[in-house]
């Protein structure tokens, strides 16, 4: 699996976690030592919804994500998300890219609001650190993140992916947005993910 189909894998998968305060320094007391919450077993429940050029919502369903098991790479113990491999470092969240043997960090934390990182030429942000979101779940306390990636489809239209992620520390993925941009013309939301239930271990 190449680096732009792990973070497309990622970005429609995986779930983070809870409370984010503003503040000059990267780290406040009364957040969570890591972004994500990872020990086997744990859940969540996610709203996904579809939408089509004109913003019809096309479909609507629930997607389970857990932690379906951990392995050791190199000395570190790293967990399964369904097709992906992560690991918190006191850096940030990484994903594993089995067939280059990298680490690839996507989700830098702890981070200061507008600090940009580049990763295999994808260009990530961390937008804010105090937005609070409402989902089917409750309201959530979220950094958000924010990144694109591109492909070319079968026309030969460039299709550039625009990913905004709101993450609560300590309890996951809260909402995802998806937008599409077409260089024929056109940028048009596609995809809504929404958290609506959780288990953590």
């Amino acid at each position: 699996m190449n680096t732009k189909s792990i973070f497309l894998v990622i970005a429609l998968i995986v779930i983070s976690f809870a409370g984010c305060n503003k503040s000059d320094s990267p780290v406040t007391p009364n957040e969570p030592q890591y972004l994500m919450p990872l020990a086997v077993g744990n859940y969540w429940i996610m709203v996904h919804s579809g939408f089509d050029s004109l913003g019809n919502n096309n479909y609507s369903e629930s997607d389970t994500v857990n932690v379906t098991g951990k392995t050791t790479i190199n000395g570190e113990t790293w967990y399964h998300f369904q097709e992906s491999v992560m690991i918190n470092r006191t850096d940030g969240v990484y994903l594993y890219n089995s067939s280059s043997s990298e680490s690839l960090l996507m989700y830098k934390y702890p981070a200061n609001e507008g600090e940009k990182w580049t990763t295999k030429g994808t260009e990530f942000s961390l937008l804010s650190k105090n937005e609070n979101i409402i989902v089917p779940a409750g309201t959530f306390s979220c950094h958000k993140y924010h990144y694109t990636d591109s492909s070319i489809d079968y026309t030969g239209d460039m299709r550039i992916f625009n990913f905004t992620d709101w993450i609560c520390p300590g309890k996951g993925l809260i909402k995802e947005e998806i937008y599409l941009q077409i260089n024929s013309g056109g940028n048009f939301l596609i995809d809504i993910l929404e958290l609506k239930d959780y288990k953590l271990f």
